[in-house]
């Protein structure tokens, strides 16, 4: 059982409406649900109970205070029952798909990963991933599936195409219709950054960031976008490109796209390693020699936190870019807070200052009155992990189907 048949289950409009506000407020009380939603109790009541029937919703066992200064009668609240139905994630890593069965409020229950090796292309790749979804389905013990969401690292337009990086040599490929047509289930297909923003976003319990952007920040660039406490895709789904932001216009490195100086080939972890392959190639002395074969992030963080010379260099270069790029992004946003994930962040706080002073130096420098200097440095490093985007990937599609 797929999307549709969870929809149908919700029967008209008023039912949906109150199970979307029992999703995003419970636990609430039945009373309360009538006064926000202006309906009779009665009405309430009966499509509650039509809910509980259906196992979309449970009665909390916290009773819940008529109002807020706790007079009247306390009645019980309902909230939104999480094992309702279950939804598959596969998010695709470097060298191996990860892929888990969830609940609906994104729990782990069960979790797999295989190996892929991504220079076998297309079709390598997509027999393994359903190969995954395969098994997922086999563990999944007859749960009625709410929805499979693909988290990739590329570029996805209208949910349906699904753009590898141009150095992969993927090009354009149709992986909603290739796994729609195989499991007659229509896959949510969502870029990484995306859905580590959503999990941020759904983190923030405290709802204090109205607005974020989180930036993925590894062998490749990529942003995800929160606006109103919304994930924000464009017309397209193609927002967030930001790695064909110029940062460095003297540069004499030219991006697969053309152009030189982009953050794509100025500030990623793939320029990092290209940059000192490059110096190594021409006699500067690092203690990176001896991992020429197996050059990595990690390996050249932690050899610069150590104290070679070269890796230091060149990795905070890197910061320096990214923090001119930032800059850009922040004052065209206005964020509450720019998160940053991925490899790079394992440089530590030493990194990420340069990166704040660079920020610092090309921010806009309007005085703007009630906000002190202190508290527009809005850049930091966030704890995300791959749960985080497992959540992100869950919420977007119970989201999508409860209608919020």
């Amino acid at each position: 059982m797929g999307t549709k048949d969870a929809l149908s289950k919700i029967k008209n409009y008023n039912e949906q409406l109150i199970l979307r506000n029992i999703y995003l407020h419970g636990p609430i009380a039945r009373i309360e649900l009538a006064k926000k939603l202006k309906l009779s109790p009665t009405a309430v009541s009966d499509l509650t109970r039509d809910l509980l029937k259906k196992k979309l919703i449970i009665d909390n066992s916290v009773r819940i205070p008529q109002d807020n200064n706790g007079a009247g009668r306390p009645g019980r609240g309902v909230v939104f029952n999480p094992d309702a139905g279950r939804v598959f994630v596969v998010k695709e890593e470097t060298k191996y798909l990860d892929g888990a069965i969830l609940n609906l409020s994104g729990e782990i229950l069960y979790r797999t990963k295989i190996e892929y090796d991504i220079n076998q292309g297309y079709e390598s790749f997509l027999k393994q991933l359903t190969g995954l979804v395969d098994n997922l389905i086999a563990q999944n013990e007859n749960n009625e599936i709410w929805g499979i969401g693909i988290i990739v690292r590329g570029v996805v337009v209208n949910n349906k195409v699904y753009m590898h990086s141009q150095h992969k040599g993927w090009g354009k490929v149709d992986l909603h219709s290739a796994i729609l047509k195989k499991y007659n289930l229509s896959p949510y297909i969502l870029n990484y950054p995306n859905s580590a923003a959503v999990g941020e976003l759904k983190h923030d319990i405290n709802k204090k960031l109205n607005n974020i952007l989180y930036i993925n920040w590894g062998m490749s660039i990529g942003m995800g976008i929160i606006i109103n406490r919304k994930l924000y895709e464009g017309s397209s789904g193609m927002s967030g490109e930001i790695g064909h932001v110029v940062v460095d216009d003297k540069s004499s490195k030219r991006c697969y796209c053309g152009k030189y100086g982009c953050m794509e080939a100025v500030a990623t972890g793939k320029s990092l390693i290209d940059n000192i392959k490059s110096s190594l190639k021409d006699g500067v002395s690092s203690a990176l020699e001896k991992y020429t074969d197996n050059l990595n992030i990690r390996i050249i963080i932690r050899e610069a936190l150590k104290g070679d010379k070269l890796a230091h260099s060149k990795l905070k270069e890197k910061f320096s870019f990214m923090g001119r790029g930032l800059a850009v992004l922040s004052n065209i946003f206005d964020p509450d807070a720019i998160l940053i994930g991925g490899e790079m962040i394992y440089a530590g706080e030493e990194f990420l200052n340069v990166l704040k002073i660079e920020y610092l130096e090309e921010m806009m420098s309007i005085p703007i009155v009630g906000v002190e200097e202190n508290n527009r440095i809005k850049v930091q490093y966030t704890d995300v992990n791959d749960l985080n985007v497992f959540l992100g990937g869950v919420t977007v599609i119970v989201d999508d189907i409860v209608g919020v």
